[in-house]
C-alpha cells in the first residue's frame, strides 16, 4: 500500500494457539542469514466459549471480498468466513479509499425458529479529546460534525458469525478517527462494542 511518506508491505501467517498470553516475535534476515529488524509483542487470545455474547477485535482492512471457494484473493489476504482480507496492520488510510472493517460474535442467542437476529452499529467520527460516550454520538449526530454512522441489521441460521462492513471516508478531513462498533443482540436484549482509532491521511 502507497501512502504518502512510504509504502506498507503487508503479508499474514495464521497461527493456531490457545486462549491466553502470548508473545509474538517477527525477525527478518538477510539471504546471508544476518538478523535486519525484529518486532516483538505481547497479545491476548480472548476464550470465546461459554453463553455470553462476545465479539472480535475490530480488524480494518483495505479490502474485503467474498471468496466462495475459501481461497483468498490474493496469497496474503486472511480468509474468515467466506471473505478474503487484505489487513491494515498501521490503521492508516488514504481518505479518498473506504475503510473496511470485520469481526466476529459468538454466542447469539436463537430464536424458536433456530434464527439469530442482531444489529450493528457503526460510528467514526474524529478522536475525542474529552472524556464520554454521549459526548462522542452527539458529535456524530448534532448540527453539522464531521463522521460516518450507519446501522444494519443482520439475520444468520447461527450462534456464531462474521460480517464485514465498509464505511465511505471520501467526504472527511485528515486527522485521528475513533471507530465505535456496537452489536445488539434482538433476542437476548444484550450489547457488546468495540473501539479502536484510525488515522486518515
Amino acid at each position: 500500500m502507497q501512502f504518502e511518506e512510504s509504502n506498507l508491505w503487508i503479508d499474514t501467517e495464521e497461527l493456531r494457539v490457545p486462549p491466553g498470553n502470548h508473545e509474538i516475535s517477527i525477525e527478518f534476515e538477510t539471504v546471508g542469514g544476518g538478523a535486519v529488524a525484529v518486532q516483538r509483542r505481547a497479545v491476548t487470545i480472548r476464550d470465546f466459549s461459554g453463553t455470553e455474547l462476545l465479539m472480535s477485535d475490530l480488524l480494518l482492512a483495505y479490502r474485503i471480498e467474498e471468496t466462495e471457494d475459501g481461497k483468498p484473493t490474493v496469497s496474503t489476504d486472511i480468509v474468515r468466513n467466506g471473505v478474503s482480507i487484505m489487513p491494515a496492520p498501521w490503521s492508516v488510510f488514504s481518505h479518498e479509499q473506504p475503510v473496511y472493517l470485520y469481526f466476529e460474535l459468538y454466542n447469539l442467542t436463537l430464536d424458536e425458529t433456530g434464527t439469530a437476529n442482531y444489529e450493528v452499529e457503526a460510528i467514526m467520527a474524529p478522536k475525542e479529546t474529552g472524556s464520554g460516550v454521549s459526548k462522542f454520538v452527539k458529535g456524530i449526530f448534532g448540527g453539522g460534525d464531521k463522521g460516518v454512522a450507519v446501522t444494519l441489521p443482520f439475520q444468520v441460521k447461527s450462534e456464531n458469525d462474521g460480517e464485514y462492513l465498509l464505511l465511505d471516508a471520501s467526504n472527511q478531513e485528515t486527522g485521528l478517527y475513533t471507530l465505535r462498533v456496537r452489536i445488539k443482540d434482538i433476542v437476548s436484549g444484550k450489547s457488546v462494542e468495540r473501539v479502536q482509532d484510525l488515522f486518515l491521511e
